[in-house]
């Protein structure tokens, strides 16, 4: 029933791949192909390329509250659908997603979230076809309103202080490279910059506040960043180890994925590349660029440069990091 936590409502959705976009929602509520089980790794389906339909039945106990918010708190995704019936008759249909202006949105929140108006002991059926470029995350959240915004703004609370956090570190780097002239606060202050920007994308809060009217960043932003976020590391590792000086060819080999990476980010901007070359581009140079460093700061760090030790902690909590969300990206990790 609609009083399920999280856990037993993604046990209760059934799914449909969709590879041929064959199917309507009117001849799947007149009963057409079976719907299969979800994957047990709660929450994610990992990446599809073709539109997946999800089904979840639903009834109300008697003394349930009619209205509850439908939460799926992803950003990237880029097109839900959302179909309402009961008796195989449509009630309430809306589109969320990525794609649609925010200020089309059902409700203005920083994750894909809609009302639904269920009446006491009447049978629903709740079809979602769920269609996105990058990896299909479902954290579906079912709840009353006033569970939804008390949710909602303990989490706003979070992503504030975690961008306020982000935000002195921008401020600070920039003050430091105009005050000192020295470049390597300046490739920290474009890091940071790419960081901010993919985590404002991945968690809502860009396309809540920063680009409300734009669908294309709220779609690419995520992509945009992390392939602008490698040239800048690079960059940065080159100055913090003096690679230019003690690493000659490797700095070479960082220039060279450097200006790639700018390249591909700007053609991505043109819309010469599509999304999915430029995420797999992003993720394959992200790992190849700590490849080429990594060596170069264990041997510095072995002979006793502190920056160097430094620099590997920091690679190694970044690892755990890139390797959770990439199992969670990819499906192996609810």
């Amino acid at each position: 029933q609609a009083q399920q936590p999280a856990a037993g409502l993604w046990q209760a959705l059934q799914m449909l791949p969709d590879p041929e976009q064959r199917y309507t929602a009117q001849e799947l509520l007149q009963g057409g192909p079976a719907f299969g089980p979800m994957p047990p790794t709660q929450g994610t389906l990992g990446v599809r390329a073709e539109p997946v339909w999800l089904r979840l039945p639903l009834e109300l106990a008697a003394s349930a509250p009619g209205r509850w918010v439908l939460d799926i708190d992803y950003a990237p995704l880029q097109r839900i659908d959302l179909v309402l019936a009961s008796g195989g008759r449509v009630v309430q249909q809306a589109a969320l997603g990525s794609h649609v202006p925010f200020a089309q949105r059902p409700l203005p929140t920083r994750s894909h979230a809609v009302g639904l108006d269920l009446q006491p002991g009447v049978a629903y059926e709740l079809l979602l076809r769920v269609q996105t470029q990058g990896a299909m995350v479902l954290p579906l959240r079912l709840s009353p309103p006033a569970m939804h915004a008390e949710h909602a703004l303990r989490e706003q609370m979070l992503q504030g202080l975690l961008t306020g956090l982000a935000l002195c570190l921008w401020i600070y780097s920039l003050a430091q490279w105009i005050n000192q002239r020295e470049v390597l606060f300046l490739q920290y202050t474009l890091l940071i910059s790419g960081s901010l920007l993919f985590s404002l994308h991945f968690f809502g809060v860009g396309a809540q506040y920063l680009w409300s009217h734009s669908t294309w960043f709220s779609s690419n932003m995520s992509a945009l960043a992390a392939q602008l976020m490698v040239p800048a590391s690079a960059q940065f590792l080159i100055a913090a180890l003096d690679m230019r000086t003690r690493a000659p060819r490797s700095a070479r080999l960082l220039d060279a994925i450097s200006v790639i990476s700018l390249v591909s980010a700007l053609l991505f901007g043109l819309d010469v590349v599509g999304y999915r070359p430029v995420a797999i581009a992003s993720m394959l140079f992200g790992v190849v660029h700590l490849v080429i460093a990594l060596p170069v700061a264990t041997r510095q760090a072995r002979q006793g440069d502190r920056a160097a030790s430094f620099l590997l902690l920091g690679a190694f909590l970044n690892a755990i990091g890139i390797i959770q969300i990439s199992a969670l990206l990819r499906g192996h990790l609810a």
